[in-house]
């Protein structure tokens, strides 16, 4: 069926010409009209045209993208392509400044001015796309509301992976052409899917310079704010910082936080809360009902309701549709007598018989799995008389898919631990007293007599951290001894370990953290994966979660001590292969089994955790282990109020990344509607 004319349409076209080598381009995106219809105006134009930064540089005679001042209803561009791998891209708005709805009629796109299809595609070495920003589909229909802005992405790329066979072998002049019509909204207008990466990435502030040093607040971060250095990459990472409420996610049978965004466009999110859904009283018009001796139905609380000084049998027999159920009984009654009921399914009696005495009622029982087929029955029979009244309702409860959030304690405790995600050797270190010994801080390895020799060895001042053969009368051994910790007279007790066939303690600590065996923190973790995310792995990314255990001998610190602790300088790069940790070993160690982790200490100082902050959406938790070790003698990063700890224990707070398909369905992160979410 034809779609009815409509009065008022806007008309996108974007053009394209390229040759290859050099490519010359023009795009025209033109929007007719500025009408008035009974007070109300159609008012659709471009505004803030960004252009990518990396894009490929003006050659000479070429036009940056700009938006024309002819009510700013045209963008033009003239570039030049020169090699594989060049490409521009920029993105404009279209708002919609009248007060009418707008709406997407048709798309048409063409190349060389015939429609692409398979019997006329774009060439191989040409990539050419316009799509909303977050790289949604743009389709007919979709809405744009009055006092509404979407943002178009362009990009027009000469493929850098094509081979010799793809390429013309003589000069093309190729033209391209992308038409979207507007027209005012109808019955048949919809939301167009919006990923949660877009979600996120639109409410970025790019006014502020965050200083990691300092604890999130008003003026150093409450928000969203794009992490530095990523502003070219083809998914920039956006993250929340500060007491922000608007970051909540119901995904799985969780409550999530959002945490950042990936440089793949996805979301990753922190374990918050288990999600409860909720038993929802049905409607009147949802029961079958077969026989109803005197029962009124309220719709102000959907229940059916008695009210009797009369000792009769009243009776309800019905049926309901398929899912799950509970019944609840609720009332009062003005005699210790009371009342009493029995509840049937299918003819047998599920609570014997229930006797309400007292002057309150309050009785659930569970179905569990209900269909149409099952038949309900109630009868109540009220031990009434004329000045002894008796009241009652009856509902019945359905799950529905609404819910809320709940402290979850299956969430476990663990010890903390020793840096190291998974290792392999164990850390085996022996004491003994300390004597006056020959101690250096390097040394030589002859792999001919086996011996280790140490380097300008001294015999005086400090031997922690230093190297030795625990003697005075040579400095040549076959076992080195590395001493970790001591004191600063003859009589104090010294911690070592022993290093053997040219071994340095790098080289020992090393094999400790060969990812063979799993610490007790990522048992915990996997045993809670498989008992509640099996179901949904196929929407998680499997990016690297970062165990960043490279250290310094000096200072006895990880890395990321000193990067958070003495730089205030957070990364979510991961430097080694070894730390990467991953499900595939395409992108990272391979030695995961489930694409789940913790957050990182560098993701913690994102979101505004320093000292004694608590203005971050992080400071509800209960200390809680990270992904990051930050010293050698055990400590490990937490999250509470705290940058890093030494206690025993601490709660293990999960981790995941969605896929960037994930889209909105319901809820606007709040934590009373957080975001539903569905993959597109």
């Amino acid at each position: 069926m034809k779609r009815k004319n409509h009065l008022l349409k806007t008309l996108l076209i974007l053009i394209a010409i390229m040759g290859l080598g050099y490519a010359f381009l023009t795009q025209d995106l033109t929007i007719n009209g500025t009408s008035k219809v009974k007070g109300n105006t159609w008012d659709i134009h471009f505004d803030n045209l960004q252009i990518r930064n990396n894009s490929v540089t003006l050659s000479e005679g070429d036009v940056a993208a700009h938006i024309v001042s002819n009510n700013n209803t045209l963008v033009e561009y003239t570039i030049t392509l020169k090699e594989p791998g060049q490409f521009y891209e920029f993105t404009v708005d279209v708002v919609n400044a009248g007060t009418i709805d707008g709406m997407i009629d048709s798309i048409v796109s063409k190349y060389n001015n015939v429609e692409i299809s398979t019997t006329n595609p774009i060439p191989d070495y040409l990539n050419y796309s316009i799509t909303y920003d977050d790289g949604i589909t743009i389709t007919p229909n979709h809405l744009l509301r009055n006092g509404e802005t979407e943002r178009y992405k362009i990009r027009i790329e000469y493929k850098k992976d094509i081979t010799s066979n793809q390429l013309p072998t003589t000069l093309q002049t190729l033209s391209f052409s992308f038409n979207v019509e507007y027209v005012q909204a109808d019955s048949n207008g919809i939301d167009r899917p919006k990923t949660l990466y877009g979600t996120v990435a639109r409410q970025v502030d790019l006014t502020k310079t965050i200083d990691f040093s300092q604890a999130s607040s008003y003026t150093n971060g409450k928000g969203v704010y794009r992490f530095p250095g990523t502003e070219n990459n083809d998914y920039p990472v956006y993250y929340f910082r500060g007491e922000v409420y608007n970051n909540n996610v119901i995904f799985g049978n969780g409550c999530w936080k959002i945490v950042r965004t990936t440089d793949t466009g996805g979301t990753k999110l922190v374990y918050s809360q288990k999600y409860v859904r909720d038993y929802i009283a049905i409607n009147e018009t949802e029961y079958e009902i077969i026989e109803n001796r005197n029962l009124i139905f309220y719709s102000s609380d959907n229940s059916w309701n008695i009210s009797t000084n009369q000792s009769l049998e009243k009776v309800i027999n019905f049926t309901v549709p398929e899912g799950k159920y509970k019944i609840k009984i609720t009332g009062t009654t003005t005699t210790s007598s009371g009342i009493s009921f029995t509840i049937y399914k299918d003819s047998m009696a599920v609570n014997g018989s229930s006797n309400g005495g007292g002057n309150s009622i309050d009785y659930t029982y569970d179905f569990g799995d209900l269909t149409s087929s099952n038949t309900i029955k109630v009868s109540i029979i009220p031990y009434a008389s004329q000045n002894d009244f008796v009241t009652l309702k009856i509902q019945m409860l359905k799950l529905s898919n609404d819910g809320h959030c709940s402290n979850d304690d299956s969430i476990t405790n663990s010890k903390l631990y020793s840096g190291s995600y998974m290792y392999g050797n164990t850390l085996t270190t022996k004491r003994r007293t300390r004597n006056n010994v020959y101690v250096s801080d390097d040394f030589t390895y002859d792999k001919g007599t086996g011996k280790y020799t140490l380097v300008n060895p001294v015999s005086s001042g400090e031997i922690y951290k230093k190297y030795s053969c625990f003697s005075l009368n040579t400095i040549s051994c076959t076992t080195l001894y590395y001493i970790r910790y001591g004191g600063t007279t003859d009589q104090n007790e010294i911690a070592y370990i022993e290093l053997n066939n040219g071994d340095s303690f790098e080289d020992y600590f090393n094999r400790i953290y060969q990812n063979t065996n799993d610490s007790e923190a990522k048992q915990k973790i996997d045993t809670w994966y498989q008992q509640n995310m099996l179901d949904y792995t196929n929407y998680l990314e499997d990016i690297v979660w970062c165990n960043d255990r490279r250290f310094t001998r000096s200072t006895y610190t990880f890395y990321s001590y000193d990067n958070i602790i003495t730089n205030n300088s957070p990364s979510i790069m991961c430097a080694r292969l070894i730390d990467s940790f991953t499900v595939s070993p395409q992108n990272g160690n391979g030695a995961l089994t489930y694409p789940v982790g913790l957050l990182t200490a560098d993701e913690i100082t994102m979101a505004g955790l320093v000292g004694q902050s608590t203005e971050t959406y992080l400071n509800n938790y209960s200390r809680a282990l990270s992904m990051t070790p930050s010293k050698l003698i055990g400590e490990v990063f937490v999250y509470d109020t705290y940058k890093y700890s030494t206690e025993s224990i601490a709660k293990i707070r999960p981790a995941i990344s969605l896929k960037h398909n994930m889209i909105i369905t319901g809820g606007n992160g709040t934590i009373i509607k957080p975001y539903k979410l569905a993959q597109y």
